[in-house]
């Protein structure tokens, strides 16, 4: 994969991103009109399920996979035949529950909504390993299409299904249309086709592999539930909101560029795993540029969140704004940061990925379980806080596995930490100057986009050097 495929990957997948967003932004009015908040509170019971379900569907396999070549028939097939019976499995698990739950809810629509639901795991299962040889022979601009295609096929029936007036169904029949119409364009264009192999000693380096990332993926996933459990029942629903609408801006970053860059890189780093060199390359490039991309950016909105998220989202959510500030410090880190865990993958390493994902979740759910009961504000620096304790540890323990230092490491990101800071200070004297809103809005805009460009300016010699670098060892003739 040459240098120029990984940008065009990256923005590809990028693009998915920012395009779901826009059209979910865009439909949410619509189905208000036509969909009550009972169908609404139907699905926000039924979908947990349908979600904790499909993270354990491809037992962590797939991410595994993408470490062995593609040509080995035996360990795919397994691997296909294998996550389609998971996901059979779990399919029926989650329908039994549904029934289960129906009972105890007392809503007998529970049941049908949930076993429907439920179709999409298996639908996911068939699409997984067909969708994992896309990626690992570069078919990204394929892969986005096809993303592209079920967002706006699944969101379109979803409208028609509502304004027909099938309520509940209307909003179930999205997620089932989105992983349909995924199964089918991706089987069409993947140049993997099962056989029909079974031989389940031929996976089992990748089960050990998939069982330290099932085990990562379920800590986060708990972590994520007890906070917000803990938050709502001691502080109530409106605090789980604001924190909800501040974490959401927060997260931004790994969704618009970090998570599509670690997709794309992943296979590449994997092909490499002999060669820290070549990982250690990229790590430094992919971390200056994230740092030169996000730093200005949050760090201004972080900065100038009043003026921000009064234009953007209304008055009434400008204490999300304050607590965004609190959290800006700890996305920014692990969005710079985030291809720590890609390397650790692609060294196949992942036990040492699971034992941190555990230190982070004791470490950050012990300060913050006594925070909460302070406030809000104290909850949110009890996370950041704990997320800037964790990540420079971890570092620690990844960075010599490629042969770089932590002052190399932070030499190469700190170049738009010194120039968003003093933007920030030129806005904060700014700032006491008479402005309405838009004023304000305008001028840290402006701070933004000088702190971005000096930041590019002051590093271009590194910069062009390491896409020379980059260009010869990733090229065709190299790999």
């Amino acid at each position: 994969m040459s240098l120029r495929q990984v940008t065009i990957g990256s923005i590809a997948m990028s693009s998915v991103g920012i395009l779901r967003m826009v059209a979910q932004m865009a439909v949410i009015p619509i189905l208000a009109r036509y969909v009550t908040p009972h169908d609404y509170g139907i699905i926000a019971i039924a979908m947990p399920f349908v979600f904790f379900a499909m993270m354990f569907s491809d037992a962590g396999i797939t991410a595994s996979l993408l470490r062995s070549h593609h040509k080995q028939q035996s360990e795919w097939s397994t691997s296909f035949w294998f996550i389609v019976c998971m996901g059979a499995f779990l399919s029926l698990t989650i329908t039994l529950s549904g029934y289960l739950l129906s009972i105890f809810m007392k809503q007998d629509i529970l049941f049908p909504v949930i076993a429907f639901l439920s179709l999409s795991i298996l639908l996911q299962s068939f699409a997984t390993v067909t969708g994992a040889s896309l990626q690992q022979h570069n078919k990204y601009t394929t892969i986005a299409y096809i993303e592209i295609a079920s967002i706006f096929c699944s969101l379109l029936l979803t409208v028609l299904a509502a304004i027909k007036g099938y309520g509940v169904w209307a909003l179930a029949v999205q997620q089932v249309t989105h992983f349909t119409v995924k199964l089918v364009f991706t089987t069409i264009c993947s140049p993997f086709r099962p056989h029909f192999i079974f031989r389940i000693r031929e996976i089992t380096d990748h089960l050990k592999f998939g069982r330290d990332m099932l085990g990562s993926n379920f800590l986060h996933f708990v972590r994520q539930s007890i906070t917000n459990t803990v938050m709502g029942r001691v502080l109530g629903t409106s605090p789980v909101g604001i924190f909800s609408m501040a974490s959401l801006f927060s997260d931004l970053p790994n969704r618009i560029i970090s998570g599509p860059l670690q997709f794309v890189l992943y296979p590449r780093m994997a092909k490499t795993k002999d060669d820290p060199a070549t990982i250690k390359a990229l790590y430094v490039f992919v971390s200056r540029i994230l740092s030169i991309l996000v730093v200005p950016s949050i760090g201004m909105i972080a900065i100038a969140h009043e003026p921000v998220f009064t234009l953007v989202l209304s008055q009434k959510w400008q204490q999300a704004g304050h607590i965004f500030l609190l959290l800006a410090p700890a996305g920014i880190l692990q969005s710079v940061t985030a291809l720590r865990n890609t390397i650790l993958m692609a060294l196949g390493r992942t036990e040492l990925l699971l034992r941190q994902t555990t230190e982070m979740t004791v470490i950050l759910l012990v300060p913050f379980i006594v925070a909460v009961w302070f406030g809000l504000e104290w909850a949110t620096i009890a996370i950041s806080v704990s997320t800037l304790v964790c990540i420079p540890r971890f570092l620690y323990q990844i960075l010599p596995l490629i042969d770089l230092s932590m002052k190399d490491y932070v030499k190469a990101i700190a170049v738009p930490v010194i120039f968003t800071a003093v933007s920030g200070g030129v806005y904060l004297v700014v700032e006491q100057f008479e402005m309405v809103m838009w004023e304000k809005f305008i001028t840290a805009f402006v701070l933004g986009g000088i702190a971005l460009c000096l930041s590019i300016l002051g590093q271009l010699p590194q910069i062009k050097s390491e896409i020379h670098n980059l260009r010869t060892v990733l090229s065709p003739s190299t790999t």
